[in-house]
């Protein structure tokens, strides 16, 4: 599947849209505002974590098991390769928020979190990323995708969160050090997700918020990684203010070739971010995506894929799409608003979803991993360190 690959979570939670959303929605609707920034995000109830943890626990053993097919809604007419490895991030991201939050659980999680990485980092989590070509990072033979290697190493840095000095930390040290050094060394200071022609800037949030969350988990080794990770959220934080907004896709040596923004990539792009220490770059993507892209009617929420009065028509990425609301951006949404100051906008995507049939793809983990721990870990994005 080619096009950007930010949207690895357009997943269908809002596939049925179209049964709640007219075409004349903005006549009666109002952009989102996002809340201001002082308010606070209800911390969740004791019960409701344990739920979500166990419904992550039971995901693991289903990912572990048998894997996520390489497609969506299990179809094979809606192809994703990258599945394997989404799935280990998804649920391993869900259990460390979870503990984050109930360190009680951190034990239990722990040891799902290492096998989650294990797998990651395993052959049949490799195989959509061989166009990128592979090297030798402590001993393991890796693909060179920034996508790949951001997942993998952000998954690393939930393991050393929650279980400091554990039995994969010197794998997280060599990660982190090789692809700070590629990040340093390429020409605009990005790297290829698939193939090494096209180069999307949001597949590097995950990357981003691993190299800095190395940079304070492992404060003896954060002079192989806190320069990289600080530069590029810095270059990430630029491109939010070009003048025609993120860029979805460069080249290489740095030219835009795609300069319209994207509602699936602001979204990814801002909550990949939000696990790292810098929240006031994941505010403003969450912010700017809110305010450009997502709106609210009738107690319901739907975001757009392109910014409005920009007329295009749905595509592999967007997913399907009726009067400019879409299904990629919608189902990023629900984690990108994941926030104290995007809780209102959240719940009504969540809202919508659920009128569209979620719970249903929730009811069959074992059909629908990939799907199941989207969503799980998009109700549970949160900060992993504190930020002063």
């Amino acid at each position: 599947m080619k096009g950007s690959r930010c949207w690895v979570l357009a997943l269908g939670l809002l596939v049925a849209i179209a049964a709640i959303w007219s075409p004349g929605i903005a006549a009666g609707s109002h952009r989102s505002t996002g809340g201001t920034e002082h308010e606070s995000m209800p911390r969740a109830d004791l019960n409701d974590i344990r739920n979500r943890f166990s419904k992550a626990v039971e995901l693991a053993k289903v990912v572990l098991d048998q894997g996520c097919p390489p497609h969506l809604l299990g179809t094979k007419v809606l192809p994703f390769a990258e599945a394997p490895v989404a799935c280990d991030a998804f649920v391993a991201a869900s259990l460390v928020s979870a503990a984050v939050e109930m360190p009680s659980l951190s034990t239990e999680a722990v040891s799902w979190i290492e096998k989650l990485a294990n797998d990651a980092l395993s052959r049949r989590s490799q195989t959509a990323f061989r166009s990128t070509g592979f090297r030798e990072v402590a001993e393991l033979r890796l693909p060179n995708s920034i996508l790949y290697q951001g997942l993998v190493l952000l998954t690393l840095a939930g393991l050393e969160r929650l279980s400091p000095e554990n039995a994969l930390s010197t794998t997280f040290d060599a990660i982190a050090g090789s692809l700070a050094e590629r990040l340093t060394q390429s020409v605009a200071g990005f790297l290829p997700s698939f193939g090494e022609s096209y180069v999307w800037p949001c597949d590097h949030a995950p990357a981003a918020a691993a190299l800095l969350l190395h940079g304070v988990l492992r404060p003896q080794k954060k002079a192989i990684s806190e320069p990289a990770g600080i530069g590029l959220t810095q270059r990430l934080s630029d491109m939010l203010h070009y003048k025609r907004g993120f860029p979805t896709r460069i080249s290489p040596a740095g030219k835009v070739l795609e300069a319209t923004p994207r509602g699936t990539v602001l979204a990814f792009t801002s909550a990949f971010l939000r696990h790292g220490p810098n929240q006031e770059l994941a505010n403003r993507f969450s912010k700017t995506f809110a305010e450009t892209f997502c709106e609210e009617t009738g107690g319901y929420a739907a975001c757009r894929e392109w910014p409005k009065g920009i007329d295009h028509p749905m595509d592999a990425v967007s997913g399907p799409m009726i009067g400019g609301f879409a299904v990629a951006p919608s189902g990023l949404g629900l984690a990108a608003t994941h926030n104290p100051i995007q809780m209102k906008i959240h719940q009504l995507l969540d809202r919508t979803a659920r009128t569209a049939g979620l719970d249903l793809i929730l009811s069959m983990p074992q059909r629908f991993p990939l799907e199941n721990a989207i969503y799980l870990w998009a109700s549970t994005v949160r900060p992993w360190v504190e930020v002063e």
